[in-house]
């Protein structure tokens, strides 16, 4: 090859990568960042875990043509809103979250696809669908209400299970910010956000989300809360907990520990964390419910401790702990 043919094909590629450089995409998260999508080798085992059975909210899953049927409850539960409280204009509400909608937008990692939304798209959406989860958790869980659910039965486990997953979720504060515009001095409704999100989702976790809430923990999202309402409260890591490069323990099977003398003992604990070992050799294995829900759940919690830097995955931890002692038929 030439100088000359060598130059110009030295000067193509200083082209082609400053081309890349100028539409490359911002792919650091902001430090709001909070939803993900979930990782693809989860995602391949039960795809269905993770998707919206009956309604998109937030952005990650607004194209689903297979939710579309649910845009006309949102906009039923959005008038119904606006009828509650005659004083705030449409206006209002688009002129509040227009002011939350960057905070909004940087809770989400998949900034390309997030910034693709136009503003008045994404406003759009944060009201729809924030209305929606607002209006919902005043009729269900708010004592002076008189409103009815206008669909099915068979809707509101469906409704409650999309609005638990991972890439299902709206911020919290955006939430809870709606919920004190529209709710106001004058109170359409006695409780507090908090109390209703509570009230809603209770049967999904074990803890008490008061005292997760008096410990001055925040609520990114209501996965969030869920997942840590399963974690212990109070627990602490050491330093020498927070080590990446620990080596793997491999762990005998549950038939394995019994024919080495190992019993097995139905814990009293109402927390199925609280697995207790003690030198008598008795296993202390507190008992697991096991729901419609369950599976859907534990993998969805699952799927956010994976983004987490924090090394208290407790629920993969756990479920570590069960793939190893249930891995034979006897077991």
């Amino acid at each position: 090859m030439t100088d000359s043919s060598s130059q110009q094909g030295c000067d193509q590629v200083v082209i082609n990568i400053e081309d890349m450089l100028r539409t490359a995409p911002y792919l650091r998260p902001s430090r709001d960042c909070c939803i993900h999508k979930v990782p693809v080798h989860l995602r391949n085992i039960n795809e269905a875990a993770y998707t919206p059975q009956i309604i998109s909210i937030g952005p990650l899953h607004r194209d689903d043509k297979k939710l579309k049927p649910m845009q006309a409850y949102k906009v039923h539960f959005l008038n119904t809103l606006l009828r509650r409280k005659p004083s705030i204009k449409l206006e209002d509400y688009v002129k509040t979250l227009r002011g939350l909608e960057k905070k909004v937008r940087n809770c989400y990692f998949n900034q390309e696809f997030v910034c693709s939304i136009s503003s008045n798209d994404f406003v759009q959406m944060m009201l729809l669908d924030g209305c929606f989860i607002v209006e919902l958790l005043i009729t269900k869980c708010c004592p002076t209400n008189t409103e009815l659910l206008p669909w099915p039965r068979p809707y509101n486990k469906k409704v409650k299970f999309d609005l638990m997953l991972y890439e299902n979720q709206l911020p919290y504060f955006l939430l809870e910010d709606l919920f004190n515009f529209i709710n106001g001095n004058n109170q359409i409704c006695q409780v507090s956000f908090f109390d209703l999100v509570d009230g809603y989702f209770r049967d999904y976790y074990l803890n008490d989300a008061h005292r997760l809430k008096n410990s001055g923990h925040q609520v990114k999202h209501f996965l969030g809360l869920i997942l840590n309402c399963h974690r212990p409260l109070g627990l602490t890591l050491s330093v020498e907990d927070d080590n990446t490069d620990r080596k793997p323990i491999y762990l005998p099977s549950a038939t394995e520990l019994h024919e080495s003398g190992v019993k097995f003992k139905k814990g009293k604990s109402h927390c199925y964390l609280d697995i207790k070992s003690n030198k008598n050799g008795v296993l202390e294995i507190p008992l697991l419910v096991v729901e419609d829900s369950t599976e859907q759940r534990f993998r969805n919690m699952i799927a956010m401790e994976q983004w987490q830097d924090d090394n208290t995955a407790y629920i993969t931890h756990y479920m570590f702990l069960l793939d190893f002692l249930i891995n034979t038929p006897n077991s």
